[in-house]
């Protein structure tokens, strides 16, 4: 009798063992909703405008859009969710999807949408999306007041003003303002006068639609309080105040890293984190592997992008798998016979990082000469209000990005001994340095991001130039203490300066730890090196022992079919105790 109940209590304990982890891992996927308020603007007017209950804006916008019966086409890109199409208005060389955050009293920009919850959502008001043209677009982030604090019935001028990467105003012209009902319209000054309101709560609404083009201005709304006390000005604009100037030593560095990278060893693994932490030394989990071989096994490799398959191949070679036989594929071959004309600037970046790494010189369509001489060709170049030239790269080659300036450098690093590449490279870290405002952050055109930082920092190092130099050291900090301002929790980092802790960030701020700290212990440090023999890696293949050995499916039914068994046998007992 005790064998038999000793049977019934280990198969119990299977299932209740199942079951909790099958809870656990649902609970963990679910995460918070938030009931987010999203607007969509268009061409001439809001797309749709909802609360959906959602855990990050990606999901939500889909919800809404999928609630209005509003066709897009929103995939998973290299750095998160790509806005592609909205109600058939595409994304292309020329105008975009982009977005940003708004709260009670700061706006923060994006071009790629938010699906790690990067960002507090229980701090926003609204999340809004809209389509622009990449160089002629504004958001009213400043409203400001003459006279300061405006008097009941009295005449004032208001400004509307947006602000560059370099910290100047933008101000915002011929743009209608709507206030209660009567329309203005800004001049070349970005103003208006009103003859003079009463006392009281007043609704505005900002919006510059062209017949024949995008608009000028994100449309917004709000409302201001003349009250003879008080200024109704509002400023939305993030404000990067200088501290002491904070020197990290290497031990604080060393540190931070080593919290970072026991969070990365816990945390959910990707290609991008599978190799960070193998040039760490740590072997990763290959499960998210797969997701992949089941994907390409059912579908092929048509619909992955050259970023897809760099990913990937970066991803496989960390978990020790050959990319030459990826179930069956070649990802090196199908990567380097694309069009290279059809490349962003950062996706030919990293397919010369893997063409260097790997070896492969001339051996494919796109070659490595090839490579070299369409970044370079793709370079952008601008004057600052000091008459400095300026040189770095962007995604669609209308401004200079410095994440993409900082990939691009890399990519470039080990060709810095020829005479065409080094005079860009160096004309390249020189904007860096001229990039950085106070604090030491690198600002781009959408806003203030930790990854910027950690692309630099990783950009810096390859070079063995250091990150806390003299010309990467602003007016209260450097770019390791301005990486180390978005620390999170448990060693996690945010994405935004008021975020919350982020995947993405968390991943990039341990490759440029480990960078700085590579860096001061041997001079130099290439994070994308490859020290391995790629092509004598073994095949990967779809097979159940590269996954789990044992599935949950069949513990449920084993262990079911044994307590069935269990009773059978304890009834079968008591009628034969009975007999």
């Amino acid at each position: 009798m005790k064998k038999k109940i000793l049977v019934l209590f280990t198969a119990f304990l299977m299932v209740f063992t199942v079951t909790l982890n099958t809870v656990a891992s649902v609970a963990k996927a679910e995460g918070q909703n938030y009931d987010i308020n999203i607007r969509v603007e268009g061409l001439n007017g809001t797309i749709a405008q909802g609360i959906v209950n959602a855990p990050n804006a990606y999901e939500g916008l889909k919800k809404l859009l999928t609630e209005k019966a509003i066709p897009y086409d929103i995939p998973i890109g290299l750095y998160g969710p790509d806005v592609r199409s909205i109600n058939s208005l595409n994304s292309d060389a020329s105008k975009a999807w982009m977005y940003y955050f708004k709260s009670d009293s700061y706006m923060e920009q994006g071009a790629i949408l938010d699906n790690t919850q990067a960002v507090d959502l229980s701090k926003i008001n609204e999340v809004v999306i809209y389509y622009c043209d990449w160089s002629n677009i504004n958001i009213a982030k400043k409203l400001i007041f003459s006279p300061k604090v405006v008097q009941e019935n009295e005449a004032f001028k208001l400004t509307i003003a947006d602000k560059t990467w370099d910290e100047k105003e933008a101000l915002i012209k011929n743009v209608t303002i709507d206030i209660d009902g009567i329309k203005y319209t800004t001049d070349s000054n970005g103003s208006i006068t009103v003859s003079g309101l009463p006392k009281g709560t007043h609704n505005y609404k900002i919006y510059g639609y062209e017949s024949d083009g995008l608009p000028k201005v994100v449309s917004e709304s709000g409302s201001f309080i003349i009250d003879n006390v008080t200024s109704p000005s509002k400023d939305y604009t993030i404000v990067v105040k200088p501290g002491e100037t904070k020197k990290y030593t290497f031990s604080e560095i060393k540190s931070a890293e080593n919290d970072t990278f026991n969070y990365l060893k816990q945390a959910k693994t990707d290609p991008w984190t599978a190799f960070t932490l193998s040039r760490r030394g740590i072997k990763p989990d290959d499960t998210f592997l797969k997701e992949y071989a089941k994907d390409i096994s059912k579908n092929g490799l048509s619909e992955y992008s050259g970023a897809d398959l760099e990913k990937l191949i970066f991803g496989t070679i960390a978990c020790g798998y050959n990319p030459y036989d990826f179930v069956g594929k070649d990802l090196v071959k199908e990567l380097f016979n694309k069009d290279i004309n059809k490349f962003t600037v950062n996706e030919a970046a990293m397919a010369l990082i893997l063409n260097h790494e790997l070896k492969l010189k001339e051996k494919y369509n796109m070659k490595e000469s090839q490579l070299i001489q369409y970044i370079l060709s793709h370079k952008v170049e601008v004057k600052d209000d000091k008459n400095n030239t300026l040189t770095g790269w962007s995604v669609f080659n209308k401004t200079i990005n410095p994440d993409v300036t900082a990939m691009v450098i890399s990519s470039l690093a080990p060709y810095y001994i020829e005479a065409n590449v080094k005079e860009v490279v160096d004309n390249a870290v020189r904007t860096l340095s001229l990039r950085q405002i106070d604090g030491g952050y690198l600002q781009d055109e959408y806003g203030i991001f930790s990854e910027s930082s950690s692309f630099a920092i990783v950009a810096l190092c390859s070079l063995g130039i250091d990150p806390m130099s003299v010309d990467f050291t602003k007016n209260g900090g450097d770019l390791i203490s301005a990486l180390m301002s978005f620390k999170g929790t448990n060693g996690q980092f945010t994405h935004m300066l008021k975020g919350a802790d982020n995947a993405l960030a968390t991943e990039q701020a341990a490759r440029a730890l480990m960078s700085v700290e590579q860096y001061y212990s041997k001079g130099s440090f290439n994070y994308y090196a490859i020290n391995t023999n790629v092509e004598s890696l073994k095949p990967y293949k779809l097979l159940p022992a590269t996954g789990r050995t044992v599935d949950y499916t069949f513990l449920i039914v084993s262990a079911l079919i044994l307590i069935t068994l269990g009773i059978f046998i304890v009834r079968q007992d008591t009628v034969s105790a009975k007999k």
